[in-house]
């Protein structure tokens, strides 16, 4: 038997001989961009030497301490949740008030089941929410959100991780 953990603590509870350390796998445009955000994090020379010097740029502008905003991303994954959508639909249309008094914009990944209505639907509510069917970089989304409401799968807990962004599960 061959076992493969995620945490080293884990291996000490296993019965087989064969047992290795593998870490989360993450996609690599999300490695790439959390490699970016530590090497921005670094020195000026480092920072200055290495080629990635317009990608920390854009990071930097992009990062949530540079928004007026609070915001929040609501994704169900790639096809979408449709409890979750229906629930920040309700709560859209009952405290779109209160999220424009408190400056709170809402990012919202509806899938391709509810797209059709989401757009009819967000069309008053334009300056609160940013609605996508899919968002194809997610890594840029990361970053400029302060929350993410989404569904708790293994890859998505792992790049929220990896961006040090604040979850709530489902």
């Amino acid at each position: 038997d061959q076992v493969f953990v995620v945490f080293e603590q884990t291996t000490g509870l296993l019965k087989s001989r064969k047992r290795y350390l593998v870490g989360m796998p993450i996609r690599a445009e999300i490695e790439q961009v959390v490699l970016a955000q530590q090497l921005a994090s670094s020195s000026y020379a480092t920072f200055m030497q290495n080629s990635e010097f317009n990608k920390i740029s854009s990071i930097q502008q992009h990062s949530p301490a540079n928004q007026a905003n609070f915001i929040i991303l609501i994704f169900g994954g790639s096809q979408g949740a449709r409890t979750i959508n229906r629930v920040i639909f309700d709560l859209v249309q009952t405290y779109a008030e209160l999220l424009r008094k408190w400056q709170i914009k809402i990012i919202h990944q509806v899938g391709k089941w509810d797209w059709p209505y989401a757009q009819l639907f967000y069309q008053n509510y334009a300056d609160i929410v940013d609605c996508h069917e899919f968002i194809f970089d997610m890594p840029s989304y990361y970053q400029k959100s302060h929350l993410a409401i989404c569904r708790a799968g293994a890859s998505t807990i792992a790049e929220l991780a990896a961006f040090g962004l604040v979850p709530i599960l489902i």
